[in-house]
């Protein structure tokens, strides 16, 4: 380079250094300008007082919304961990007085929805913990009498009431925080006789807290008033000095004063006309007219004037507090969280014995934190009337409760969605236990399962988003593309996650859509059973409980199916679809009354409703169908000659039986065993089907379906007449059940006469093992009558059901329908065989009196 060009940015470069404007002091708050229209409309107030008045309206309702994010089984079982660690050590140092309850408390509780899973997990922990002598009873703070009702009428509720488990209190924490001292049934709550443990989720942000500007060694307090926006001359509002535009209407005022200025200096270099210009604010105000905003003053306050709104034993430390706010020389906006601060502070009065605290909101913790979160409220457009909430500055109310020398154990920062758990204690004796206590719950807290379960949850929802895109775009995706979750994942992180409701609802669009693989169906049903387990339905949230019972239908866990539709209709009353649904599920598992009641139920809902009017027709035609049957007789009667119910009874096959039965018959291995037809469609069974019924009729073959009372149909028995001219066909010949004494009654080959004469010419190693029903009950092999037939019986348990006993409960059942058969001279002789090796299957025959003889084949 030569000197010139070295000279040439020497010059550059002290130019550019000369015109970096150097920093300055931010300037103090200014009050929001405003129209003259606008001024007579604003009524100023302090900020607390403006969130007080104008959240009353509303405030159950924006609570009961805000808190649904906490209805994750991380959540719970976090603070399940924490209360029982807590009650744990109480009980230990003998705090507890075992002849009193232990109140656990939750203000503004709402649906009760998480109040009531939580004290379900409680259980659990304390039975852990051999805590079960604790009377713990929780007390649920609901303000809004439509609240208090429905929570009233919830089936659970009642049931925790009855045990003294559960209470509710009307407490308004917003309008009257004073804790009542009585239920709302008058009965009185004794808070000061044992120690009190205190829920607040979502509530500290819609309670009042007061605004600050904290600018460098003073302290301002900010008045609010709500005003219209009106439309601004657009160029007196271009061309006045001082005045800011209005695209900074809606910045943060300690954003507002730094962009004012450089808007200013830019105001005279614009190049857009004054038409322009014009119709440029003119079109925003157009759009913005109808929209309320919030002006502010401020005025200068004192310490003791910021501290005022403290109760008097926390003013000193709330003084120390803002001292340690000013010792930072900033310009900062500061939220104080007072009206919170002030709930716990009663708290801690009332109760004697002591208090923990468990407060979460959506919050900050530290200086970084409340930097990078705090605003001032942002303007929208409310119809209704505005609620306002804030994030909860949870970094200042620890610093008032160290300086007033509570124990404070932790603040718990969930990063995804800026979710604070603040965990305060509140003890008279400074005891070592309590350091265990913060130790225990950094360890529940180390993993960050909550923030951990909102991740997948995330996750989950745009997996399934693309999953929904993958079904439905086949022009972008063929069928070969992988799933983008599958359903192993699925499974995976269900376990993972404790089987998380709300993780599961995000899958259930997927599941219902595309439906699940049939070799996972039990695996599925297992795992609904864990979800239904966690889940507590409450009347605002309706949805995830309906579709999780039309997933049972899908999948055939009609015990499930039930639960969800009784429930429904328990919080809803009489609804259409859950009572149709209800009468499906009652119908698949033979509870016929059950499902009539509920069919006619629906049809009084909706008359005219075909699809109710269809399963109404079938239940009854079915009804009447087993009632012409000679050779049925339902197994009420049989409960009169057994001291136990049976685990499942055998009913006439019929067609609504054929899907499961076509899913329990898949494995080849049944079929084979049976020597019986391979079964390939559902329309080749529903023609076997009709060939079944019409030799039922004249009593040529009988069949019967062993219906669980939850699961419904698990298998078949069969006696069909023997036939001299040929052999029969039919999944339902044969009998299996068991392979060997470890794998007891597993699908095998249970051969009858009459299939052994067609497949005589089959070459095959084994022998084959005949038998016979003998009895003395049964003694009709020298029957006069005509119409008594020679029978062979056989049986198959399904795939899926296989090794629980079910065989043994089909064929006794069976038996005992014969030997009713052989009474009316209808029956002359009952005979089967089976495969030498399936000892399992003779060892079962043999034990309901059907005899055994080896014979060679």
């Amino acid at each position: 380079m030569n000197q010139k060009h070295v000279a040439e940015s020497r010059s550059a470069e002290n130019t550019r250094w000369f015109d970096v404007p150097v920093a300055q002091l931010a300037p103090p708050p200014v009050d929001t300008e405003l129209t003259e229209a606008q001024q007579a409309q604003s009524q100023f107030m302090p900020f607390d007082a403006f969130m007080r008045q104008n959240n009353s309206h509303c405030f159950a309702q924006s609570v009961a919304q805000h808190q649904q994010s906490w209805c994750l089984q991380s959540w719970i079982q976090s603070y399940a961990d924490t209360l029982a660690d807590w009650l744990y050590l109480l009980h230990k140092q003998q705090k507890i007085d075992t002849s009193e309850p232990v109140y656990l408390l939750e203000a503004q509780a709402t649906t009760g929805q998480f109040g009531m899973g939580l004290l379900q997990a409680l259980d659990e922990k304390c039975q852990e913990l051999q805590l079960e002598s604790l009377q713990i009873c929780y007390v649920f703070g609901i303000s809004e009498e439509g609240y208090q009702a429905r929570l009233m009428a919830h089936p659970l509720f009642e049931a925790l009431a009855e045990d003294s488990r559960a209470k509710m209190i009307q407490w308004d924490v917003l309008q009257h925080p004073q804790l009542p001292e009585q239920d709302i049934s008058g009965n009185p709550i004794h808070y000061d006789r044992n120690p009190v443990a205190f829920i607040a989720n979502g509530v500290s942000s819609t309670m009042p807290q007061q605004l600050f500007h904290v600018h460098y060694s003073d302290v301002y307090a900010a008045q609010v008033s709500e005003v219209s926006e009106v439309s601004f001359d657009a160029a007196s509002s271009a061309n006045t000095e001082g005045k800011p535009t209005s695209d900074l209407r809606f910045l943060p005022l300690h954003l507002r004063q730094k962009q004012s200025q450089k808007q200013r200096q830019k105001l005279s270099q614009r190049t857009e006309t004054h038409t322009e210009l014009a119709n440029k604010v003119g079109a925003e105000n157009k759009k913005e007219q109808a929209n309320k905003t919030l002006a502010y003053q401020w005025q200068k306050v004192t310490l003791p004037q910021a501290v005022s709104a403290f109760p008097e034993v926390l003013q000193s430390a709330a003084r120390v507090a803002f001292q340690q706010e000013i010792a930072k020389s900033r310009s900062e906006i500061l939220y104080v969280p007072t009206a919170a601060i002030c709930l716990q502070e009663q708290l801690r009065a009332r109760c004697k014995k002591g208090v923990l605290c468990l407060q979460s909101d959506i919050g900050v913790t530290s200086e970084f934190h409340v930097k990078q979160r705090f605003s001032l409220p942002e303007n929208k457009t409310e119809k209704q009337p505005r609620i306002v909430m804030q994030k909860v500055n949870f970094a200042f109310i620890e610093t008032v409760q160290r300086n007033a020398s509570y124990f404070c154990v932790l603040n718990q920062q969930n990063h995804l969605n800026g979710k604070v758990l603040n965990i305060t204690l509140f003890d008279e004796q400074e005891d070592d236990w309590q350091w265990v206590l913060a130790a225990a719950v950094e360890q529940h807290f180390a993993l960050g399962t909550p923030e951990n379960a909102e991740q997948v949850i995330h996750m989950a929802a745009v997996a399934v988003q693309a999953e929904q895109l993958r079904l439905s775009n086949t022009s972008r995706f063929n069928n070969q593309h992988a799933p983008f979750i599958s359903e192993n994942q699925m499974l995976a992180q269900l376990k993972t996650h404790q089987y998380e409701p709300k993780l599961f609802a995000t899958y259930l669009p997927i599941l219902l859509d595309a439906g699940v693989h049939v070799d996972q169906r039990i695996l599925w049903c297992k795992t609904l059973n864990h979800i239904w387990n966690l889940y507590t339905p409450v009347f605002d949230d309706t949805k995830f409980a309906f579709q999780l019972g039309l997933f049972s239908i899908d999948i055939g866990h009609w015990a499930m199916a039930k639960q969800c539709f009784m429930a429904l209709l328990q919080l809803k009353g009489p609804h259409l679809a859950s009572l149709h649904n209800l009468a499906l599920a009652a119908f698949a598992t033979h509870d016929l009354t059950l499902a009539q009641q509920s069919i006619e139920t629906a049809l009084q809902v909706v008359p005219n409703d075909e699809q109710s009017q269809k399963l109404a027709q079938n239940i009854e035609n079915y009804q009447q169908s087993i009632t012409t049957l000679d050779w049925y007789q339902p197994y009420q009667e049989m409960l009169g000659e057994q001291d136990e119910s049976p685990p499942l009874q055998l009913v006439p096959l019929d067609e609504h039986h054929l899907a499961e039965f076509l899913l329990q018959y898949r494995d080849p291995n049944i079929a084979q065993r049976l020597r019986g037809v391979e079964i390939e469609s559902v329309d080749m069974l529903k023609q076997l089907f009709v060939q079944w019924k019409n030799a039922g009729k004249n009593n040529q073959k009988l069949c019967y379906a062993a219906v669980h009372p939850r699961l419904g149909f698990v298998g078949c028995v069969s006696l069909d007449a023997e036939m001299h001219d040929d052999a029969r066909d039919g999944a339902c010949d044969g009998a299996c059940d068991g392979k060997t004494a470890q794998q007891s009654e597993q699908s095998n080959g249970e051969q009858s006469n009459a299939q052994a004469t067609r497949t005589e010419t089959c070459v095959s190693p084994f022998k084959e093992i005949k038998f016979e029903l003998k009895s003395d009950d049964f003694n009709a092999l020298n029957n006069p009558k005509s119409h008594a037939k020679n029978y062979i019986i056989s049986f198959w348990i399904g795939t899926d059901y296989q090794g629980l006993g079910f065989a043994n409960a089909a064929l006794k059942q069976a038996v005992w329908q014969v030997k009713r058969m052989a009474k009316k001279g209808l029956v002359k002789s009952v005979k089967t065989s089976a495969w030498e090796f399936n000892e399992v299957s003779a060892q079962v025959l043999m034990s309901h009196g059907i005899s055994r003889k080896v014979m060679s084949r």
